[in-house]
């Protein structure tokens, strides 16, 4: 009586999906909305299922198309802008392995700061802002700040030119894809996600591309957040976060996900995660 969401949890090849999407259809057959979060686009081949036609069926398949660019910009899927910040602050500090008390934090969150009263607030604008603050004089830095901003500049670079990235980093003046959820069930899909299994999300020694596929799932999960906000609350919802467990081993994804779960009884939301 007290969440209507639920955890689906088993061993690989155990049944999971499936019972979540027996589970997911059938709500949806009796009016509630679905969208689910296939990170491994497991469900690809869904043109239409039994009883729902694929009128009623809509599939993202973001990383496919040069119009994808920029739309998980943590900045463009938060609900608001102290959350986006948030997010923003969370993913950047989590892809160049810094924390509170480092002085690449403190620069990061300067920049982003001055970002998001910005016109078009996005990650590219923030990578700037860092460049920006390494040769004013305004700033007047000490040497070891802008030993950390040129840090925080050389990864974001190098991040840069990994194939998610383009999807993460937006930039000023894009002509972004907007995300929107227009029919009953809606399918989100990432091409080229390199998500870590249990043991490396323990360890915590991943790839660049295991680190931004890891973000990548965090921004979309603030997604899923304006998902519950922003449709009729007098419909059901189902958010059905597949692969939870990555987003589980980032502190800020696991905060965004028990948020919906709190929150979920007051928008009648419920979140699958399995």
């Amino acid at each position: 009586e007290d969440s209507i969401s639920a955890i689906v949890a088993g061993a690989t090849g155990k049944g999971k999906s499936y019972f979540m999407n027996l589970y997911t259809t059938l709500s949806v057959l009796t009016g509630s909305q679905a969208l689910i979060v296939d990170p491994k686009g497991d469900r690809k081949h869904w043109e239409s299922l039994p009883l729902i036609d694929k009128a009623f069926i809509s599939k993202w398949t973001l990383g496919s198309d040069l119009a994808d660019r920029g739309c998980l910009d943590p900045f463009r899927t938060a609900d608001s802008i102290e959350n986006a910040k948030a997010t923003a602050k969370d993913i950047l500090a989590y892809l160049v392995d810094v924390d509170l008390r480092d002085t690449e934090y403190q620069m990061l969150a300067l920049a982003v700061e001055a970002v998001s009263q910005e016109e078009d607030p996005c990650i590219g604008a923030v990578i700037t802002h860092l460049e920006e603050m390494f040769v004013a004089e305004e700033y007047k830095m000490s040497q070891k700040k802008q030993q950390a901003i040129e840090t925080l500049v050389d990864v974001f670079h190098s991040l840069k030119n990994e194939k998610l990235a383009s999807l993460l980093f937006g930039e000023v003046g894009q002509d972004f894809k907007v995300l929107k959820v227009d029919k009953p069930m809606q399918i989100l899909m990432v091409e080229h996600l390199n998500l870590p299994d249990s043991d490396q999300s323990q360890t915590r020694k991943l790839l660049p591309s295991q680190k931004l596929s890891e973000a990548i799932m965090i921004s979309i999960t603030a997604f899923t957040q304006q998902y519950m906000f922003n449709q009729d609350r007098s419909i059901h919802k189902i958010i059905l976060q597949d692969e939870a467990s990555s987003i589980d081993a980032n502190p800020s994804g696991r905060r965004m996900m028990d948020f919906i779960i709190r929150k979920g009884r007051y928008y009648n939301t419920t979140l699958l995660k399995g």
